[in-house]
């Protein structure tokens, strides 16, 4: 399975990073990211490092028209690749094909789920087509047909359990349910200054997330495509807390709307 094509002739247009904070403490986690612009169009890359557990998870996505044409994805532990995949969109349908290590290729076709590439940068896709009744001289973002909830289906690569190697980024399809609210966007726990450009009351949109993980208090917010921040409770002994991930250290300028409605 081939990687993402070589970074040739490109630009850089914006850069930046996730920090991740668990009940207001900074873990060791780091998430990168950078849009670039060449000559096959808009490529938007990020990277998740968790070095304690000597993991990280690599995507490479070609964007078009607002969507998500092709992707690439990576995932490595201990310095090894361990599982490998391929996203391609097409007018007729959209194919995935994964690998594990030691293991041939699977493909697998689908066409009416929303495909989620996992990291942060790529949020924008999951709510692009959720409309937002805003009032702008008050950014009271009033919900969606007075507060109801859209239903979204996500196509995700498997990540849940690192440990089991012969799932992982296997397909898998998750549903979750979405509406605009109005919770103002939070300060990082470190009460830094936020990162360049600050969000204005017109762009900024918050939203509801409900499914799988994430419960009834899960909070995200954008603006023109780009997660500015998202808040969620863990359930669990070892890992369960409250989540604050922000984005920090922004560099260079972001299109507006990127992912298109």
């Amino acid at each position: 399975m081939n990687d993402a094509p070589a970074p040739y002739r490109r630009k850089m247009l914006a850069s930046g990073r996730y920090d991740y904070f668990l009940d207001g403490v900074l873990q060791p986690i780091g998430e990168d990211w950078g849009l670039y612009e060449g000559i096959d169009g808009l490529w938007l890359e990020s990277e998740r490092r968790v070095p304690a557990a000597e993991l990280s998870l690599t995507v490479s996505a070609e964007i078009r028209e607002g969507k998500i044409a092709r992707s690439f994805i990576r995932w490595c532990q201990g310095g090894q690749r361990v599982a490998s995949a391929l996203f391609k969109r097409s007018a007729d349908g959209h194919d995935y094909l994964h690998r594990v290590a030691g293991a041939g290729s699977r493909r697998h076709s689908f066409r009416e789920a929303n495909f989620f590439p996992l990291l942060r940068v790529f949020t924008g896709t999951v709510f692009s087509a959720v409309p937002v009744c805003i009032d702008q001289s008050s950014n009271d973002q009033t919900g969606i047909s007075g507060g109801a909830a859209l239903d979204v289906e996500l196509f995700i690569p498997w990540i849940k359990d690192p440990a089991q190697t012969s799932q992982l980024l296997s397909p898998s399809v998750s549903q979750r349910q979405v509406r605009s609210c109005g919770a103002p966007l939070p300060s990082p726990p470190d009460a830094r200054a936020p990162s360049s450009p600050i969000p204005t009351p017109q762009t900024l949109r918050c939203y509801a997330y409900l499914g799988d993980q994430y419960g009834e208090d899960t909070r995200f917010w954008l603006s023109n495509g780009l997660l500015q921040a998202y808040t969620w409770r863990q359930a669990g002994q070892s890992t369960g807390g409250n989540w604050h991930v922000a984005l920090a250290g922004m560099t260079g300028t972001w299109p507006d709307e990127m992912f298109g409605r």
